[in-house]
């Protein structure tokens, strides 16, 4: 039935390729001697993709997206010869319904075995995809060399930042995501002062030594917090501009994320939980084998993230924005009135039934252990 749903021939209403079927062009492209040439030239289509969620540039959707849509391959360009070629994606129709998996498995060679691979992916609870249309490749693409080149005046940032940071405590460095003040610094270069101060002087070294030793670690003290605001007020203005890159791009083809999927464990085996958005509010659901509790948008990030636990997000779920724009917050009646009145009766009925021997079993202390979520 879902097959046949997919394939126009056989379906005269092909709602599920209407829903979630993405339409793209895929491009080959080489320069040589600044002369650029499209080697080949598809049209595809897809119902999903699947994200690298663990390569360091893909630590977040939009950069793993970008990572998808643009790479560099060998094209073989005659007998035992290749040439660099760039290889793009540019869609031409994008459903109601976003599929995106993230693979999070690694296959390690000198152990033969997989690995699941931990570390924190983030994605966006609105995400915008005019930035990867083909309609506006143009915009896009200036818009993306301009992104790669903020992104590596990020990078070198941020390598300097770290630079500072392997000096003092690390841990403390990694719960503060983004610290924008020098107390740590202070920290470290105060212990080693003190130290000074009720050290004896060593051999060949007078006191005298010791309070110019202390005098030159204060002035670094000063010069190396100076430099960590400098950085990390050029890594925020460099943020800033990379979220504006796309302003006047991104809008038209925007969607909300209303499925989040969770694996807790290992590649062998672990646990599944699944979150959905009540599209009425920003509250989600989790439901997680027999319970069901509601969470707030932080949870949810918090829960699929990963980066801190074995658990992280496999596949997520992004709606259309009008879809949801154009659809009533209480759809109980409207799907009522689609089913023929049997079915509806059918349903309550049991529905009815269920609370009842819901109610019967919970006034039953000795079966609580069994049917409690």
């Amino acid at each position: 039935m879902i097959e046949k749903g997919f394939d126009t021939e056989k379906s005269s209403e092909p709602f599920l390729r209407h829903m979630f079927t993405w339409n793209f062009m895929e491009t080959l492209e080489f320069s040589q001697n600044d002369v650029r040439a499209i080697i080949e030239t598809h049209e595809r289509e897809t119902t999903s993709i699947i994200l690298d969620a663990t390569c360091p540039q893909g630590s977040e959707l939009y950069r793993a997206m970008d990572e998808y849509v643009r790479s560099h391959i060998d094209y073989p360009s005659g007998e035992d010869a290749t040439t660099k070629a760039v290889k793009e994606i540019w869609f031409t129709k994008l459903p109601s319904v976003l599929t995106v998996y993230l693979q999070r498995v690694q296959f390690v060679r000198q152990s033969g075995e997989a690995v699941k691979v931990h570390g924190r992916f983030e994605f966006p609870f609105f995400l915008h995809m005019d930035r990867f249309l083909a309609k506006n490749r143009v915009a896009a693409s200036r818009a993306r060399s301009e992104v790669v080149n903020l992104r590596q005046r990020l990078a070198t940032c941020s390598s300097e930042l770290l630079k500072i940071y392997d000096f003092v405590d690390r841990e403390k460095i990694l719960l503060e995501k983004s610290p924008s003040e020098t107390d740590w610094i202070d920290s470290a270069y105060a212990r080693v002062l003190r130290r000074l101060e009720v050290a004896s002087p060593p051999q060949g070294f007078d006191r005298n030594a010791m309070e110019q030793a202390s005098h030159l670690l204060r002035e670094m003290q000063k010069a190396e917090a100076s430099e960590v605001l400098a950085l990390q007020a050029a890594i925020d203005e460099l943020l800033a501009r990379e979220a504006e890159a796309y302003n006047e791009i991104d809008g038209k083809e925007s969607y909300f994320l209303f499925g989040v999927f969770v694996h807790d464990g290992e590649p062998a085996g672990g646990h599944y939980i699944a979150f959905i958005k009540n599209l009425g509010d920003d509250q989600w659901t989790k439901f997680s084998d027999l319970n069901a509790l509601t969470l707030s948008t932080e949870e949810v990030s918090r829960a699929s993230f990963g980066g801190t636990s074995k658990a992280s997000a496999y596949s997520l779920l992004y709606l259309r924005n009008d879809e949801i724009q154009n659809r009533v917050t209480d759809v109980g009646d409207e799907a009522r009135s689609l089913l023929p009145t049997r079915i509806v009766r059918d349903v309550e009925a049991k529905n009815k039934r269920f609370t009842e021997d819901l109610e019967d079993a919970w006034e039953k202390p000795d079966q609580h252990e069994s049917i409690a979520p």
